[in-house]
């Protein structure tokens, strides 16, 4: 759905489309709403069920022939609303991506090789075409899905270290309703997207160390970056309202007054040491260009319907200002003619009136009626007298309707062009929707750092895991009395093993969430609860916590247990 009501605003929307070929799967996923659009293959089940899970898409495609192999797997179980969808005999995957990015191949995308990624890629966007009856031109590239440059969080760990909903499926007291302090929509679902991809490249999670610590360092420019940030509207949704034809004239004047901000945001940024922020400012672009035009063209506060009109400012189309000057010059015509009527008829009660249903009319009332003129054509019979037009009445009348009338087809017309213009900045506009996305949460990560007196971890990179005071970030925020801090010592030497014992209530399994936690908010390049931490970067992180099952599919809760022990034995690595 493109319908704001139907959508949370800090949460994707995703719909994404399977294919299988000689034990290889191919995923595309595709946020009609942003016109975020990337490709995965893999020939792990186990992945591709994580990523199926993270991504929880509203809808998923698959063709034909492959709709009851995916029914009836059980890595598909959960998956809402599986449809069956095959392309013409006319149309290629491949054909229909060269096409809709008009390149002759897909190197420049680096997934010319991806033959069953693709198979799923032109199978969304081939449904996405069939759907829409719309060019979808602010899907404007496609990008590798590159899992192996992220920390792997199964659908186990996500749920038990409770990431965005507690054990009861509740947001509050999930560790992102303590982290969200994102001033946008688009802050927010990046900052779902970085929760669920903690990085394991020590360069980016120190670039983003670095940005945190100038804003904490300089809180009049947080602050002032912040005030510019809070108004924007969410960019990457309006022109996905574009590019799908669902805009209003108040999109346009949303993407007027927020690019108009950027060039104050890049003014705060100037001159900044951190790597990040510079590339930031660079990636927000210019748009003074398409800020004058749409200044030029539509209202400040425009009407909300397109068929109403008025939202084309005056004096941008002369053919559009003669027609308004026409319609505007109504009030005083009719208060001319109705004198001129009164004087004629030496009718002093005689009105002339409008309304929608009759037009234009001059009302007589019944004392009056034998001063009637011959010209007088009877238009409506009422309780206490007659209403009339004449031959002069009605040929304004038809001029001033139809004025109006080509007043809103002309907006209309010059609304549609604005669109086309729009369309032509989607990739810098897009690309600055993501710069401010990023800000955004890096201006988060440094409220909640000095609003939960976190501290900047150490990296290091011989395996060791130190924590001095640790503390819950989620439990310390919910409840009354002061949390009790913790020590942790991991290592490859001495400590690669603990075995934690104590009675029930006691809180392991919060000081093994507490351990987990930290080394997570650390790779997504935030600061962390304690009073020191040196940390090495882990490849992913297993959690089996507590009891369930899953009785559906025949899974008891000691089974369960066994295959989430089965799983962590299986796949944690040196690094895990």
């Amino acid at each position: 759905t493109l319908e704001e009501a139907g959508l949370a605003d800090k949460n994707n929307n995703y719909i994404v489309a399977l294919s299988w070929q000689k034990n290889i799967w191919g995923l595309a996923v595709a946020d009609l709403t942003t016109g975020e659009f990337k490709v995965l293959e893999t020939s792990d089940e186990d992945l591709l069920r994580n990523e199926l899970f993270r991504l929880a898409p509203a809808e998923t495609i698959a063709n034909s022939n492959l709709i009851e192999d995916v029914k009836q797997r059980k890595i598909f179980q959960n998956l809402k609303n599986v449809n069956a969808f095959s392309l013409s005999a006319f149309d290629t995957p491949y054909n229909l991506l060269t096409e809709h990015f008009k390149q002759k191949n897909l190197l420049s995308f680096g997934i010319e090789n991806f033959k069953v990624g693709i198979n799923a890629a032109g199978l969304l966007l081939g449904y996405l075409n069939e759907t829409q009856k719309t060019k979808l031109e602010h899907i404007s590239k496609i990008t590798h899905y590159a899992t192996q440059m992220y920390m792997t969080l199964d659908e186990a760990t996500i749920r038990n270290l409770e990431l965005f909903a507690t054990s009861n499926n509740e947001y509050q007291g999930s560790l992102l309703s303590v982290l969200d302090k994102t001033l946008t929509n688009m802050g927010g679902r990046m900052l779902r997207r970085w929760l669920l991809t903690p990085l394991i490249q020590k360069e980016e999670i120190v670039e983003r160390q670095d940005t945190v610590k100038e804003f904490l360092n300089q809180p009049n420019l947080a602050s002032d970056l912040r005030d510019q940030i809070k108004d924007i509207a969410d960019l990457e949704r309006l022109i996905g309202r574009i590019g799908c034809n669902k805009a209003f004239p108040r999109d346009l004047c949303g993407l007027k007054l927020s690019l108009n901000k950027i060039p104050y945001i890049k003014e705060f940024l100037a001159g900044t040491p951190v790597k990040k922020l510079t590339m930031l400012a660079t990636a927000l672009g210019d748009h003074r260009e398409l800020v004058e035009y749409l200044d030029k063209a539509i209202m400040d506060e425009p009407a909300a319907l397109l068929s109403d009109g008025g939202y084309i400012k005056d004096g941008y189309n002369e053919q559009l200002d003669e027609l308004r000057q026409i319609s505007r010059g109504g009030k005083e015509w009719l208060l001319a003619y109705q004198t001129k009527e009164i004087e004629r008829t030496k009718i002093h009660t005689l009105k002339v009136r409008f309304n929608k249903v009759f037009g234009y009319y001059i009302e007589v009332t019944n004392p009056n009626l034998n001063q009637v003129p011959e010209d007088y054509t009877r238009k409506q019979t009422l309780v206490n007298g007659e209403r009339f037009t004449t031959p002069e009445l009605k040929e304004y009348e038809e001029k001033i309707l139809g004025a109006e009338e080509k007043i809103i087809k002309l907006e209309q017309q010059i609304f549609i062009e604005a669109l086309e213009t729009v369309t032509r900045h989607f990739a810098e506009i897009q690309k600055a929707a993501e710069a401010l996305a990023e800000l955004d949460v890096l201006l988060c990560y440094a409220q909640i750092a000095a609003e939960y007196s976190y501290i900047c971890p150490a990296i290091n990179e011989d395996g060791r895991i130190e924590i001095k005071n640790g503390r819950h970030p989620v439990i310390e925020r919910f409840i009354s009395m002061p949390y009790v801090p913790n020590d942790l010592e991991m290592n490859h030497e001495k400590n690669e093993f603990i075995l934690l014992t104590g009675p029930n209530m006691s809180g392991k399994s919060s000081f093994l969430r507490q351990s987990a936690l930290i080394s997570l908010m650390m790779q997504m390049g935030s600061f962390v609860p304690a009073d020191g931490a040196n940390l090495c970067i882990v490849d992913r992180i297993f959690t089996r916590v507590g009891a369930s099952d899953n009785l559906t599919q025949g899974v008891s809760t000691f089974m369960a247990e066994m295959q989430e022990a089965a799983n962590i034995l299986n796949n944690a690595t040196s690094e895990s």
